[in-house]
């Protein structure tokens, strides 16, 4: 969900969401890895999904780092399906570009139909999302983040949980508050930094994820937040 953060080139921040993937998969990366960050920002969201550990090794293990580094062509965007899909859709866009304004009439017809197309959407995220994360899988996900997190704050980083906004009714689903519950109950913020932001309402693109400005927007806050630490 947090893929769309982001900041900005020169920052010191990165953003190391993982598009298809859960936070577990990112941290595993980094606990691999030789770069010791001040803070790691855990998305709550997605942390009923299973580390991907063929992706993870692919991504740290010496051979595969070296080749992917090196040769371009291996890496997954230069795929070449991947690389054609996206000259094509690079071209026609070019090509195809409307210099024309749609006539009101088209524009109000346009916006009614997303309007529509839109809500429909939202009532098939909410069927998805209705069912909470069987608690098993939900426990295991936090035995894995716990002997996680205890090697990255071994190496001087502190952990940020926060999650990310989404439409409302998906944040109060069953699967995002069983999963919010679960994390708060093993990582309490007592002894956790936690950023929330229960002040605004943010806009979402398709239920799930954040408009871009949306998402810059949210950024901002949780760069002040974590920047305001000591």
């Amino acid at each position: 969900m947090s893929d769309r953060m982001l900041p900005k080139q020169n920052s010191g921040w990165f953003n190391l969401s993982l598009v298809g993937e859960g936070a577990l998969t990112g941290l595993s990366i980094l606990k691999n890895s030789d770069t010791s960050p001040k803070f790691v920002l855990i998305e709550v969201n997605q942390l009923s999904v299973k580390e991907n550990e063929k992706f993870s090794q692919e991504n740290t293990e010496p051979f595969f780092v070296f080749t992917r580094r090196n040769f371009p062509v291996l890496r997954s965007e230069k795929q070449p399906l991947n690389y054609a899909v996206g000259f094509v859709i690079q071209f026609t866009d070019r090509f195809f570009a409307a210099d024309a304004k749609p006539e009101p009439k088209e524009e109000k017809e346009a916006l009614e139909i997303s309007k529509k197309l839109k809500q429909e959407h939202l009532e098939e995220v909410k069927r998805w999302y209705g069912a909470a994360v069987e608690q098993k899988k939900l426990n295991d996900r936090i035995t894995y983040l716990t002997s996680v997190l205890k090697e990255l704050e071994a190496k001087g980083i502190r952990p940020i949980f926060f999650e990310m906004p989404m439409h409302p009714e998906i944040l109060v689903s069953a699967k995002e508050t069983r999963t919010r519950e679960t994390v708060l109950k093993n990582f309490p913020t007592s002894q956790y930094l936690w950023f929330t932001d229960n002040k605004d309402i943010y806009e979402d693109s398709d239920a799930l994820h954040l408009t871009y400005p949306e998402a810059d927007r949210f950024l901002a806050k949780l760069k002040e937040y974590a920047e305001s630490l000591p």
